[in-house]
């Protein structure tokens, strides 16, 4: 059983539906202590980008959205932070296609693929990858 505990985690998905189930998956998980939620990446990139943005463990992308797309991010967060210290990013998505798998397994940033819906049991599995000692 995993005993991490997680800051601050953010999520980036343009679908409402989809951050109120991400949401209560880590909410219910008693582990996170905030969580933000954005509906656009660039505004996702803004926030985390400044000088002064606080810290975060754990960002739950989304592939898909108008305005930045998931990839579209990852490439620019890529540019702008010290990846020695950035956040574990999983992307999440609908599509099983291969190219996407491939794709964001590019991104230095991107931990791990994950297709949606997230469950309290990949959270969990996440937890002991990702943050869990000697991890």
């Amino acid at each position: 059983m995993a005993h991490a505990y997680l800051d601050r985690v953010v999520l980036i998905d343009d679908s409402t539906a989809d951050l109120f189930l991400n949401q209560m998956v880590l909410e219910e998980s008693g582990r996170v202590s905030q969580i933000d939620t954005y509906t656009y990446a660039d505004e996702a990139l803004a926030a985390l980008t400044t000088p002064d943005a606080p810290p975060v463990d754990l960002i739950l992308l989304d592939i898909n959205m108008p305005r930045m797309n998931g990839f579209e991010f990852a490439e620019a967060y890529e540019a702008a932070v010290d990846l020695d210290t950035a956040p574990v990013i999983l992307m999440l998505s609908t599509s099983k296609h291969e190219e996407d798998t491939r794709r964001a397994q590019q991104y230095a940033c991107i931990r791990a693929y994950i297709n949606k819906p997230f469950t309290a049991a990949q959270f969990t599995a996440v937890l002991e990858q990702h943050f869990a000692p000697g991890a």
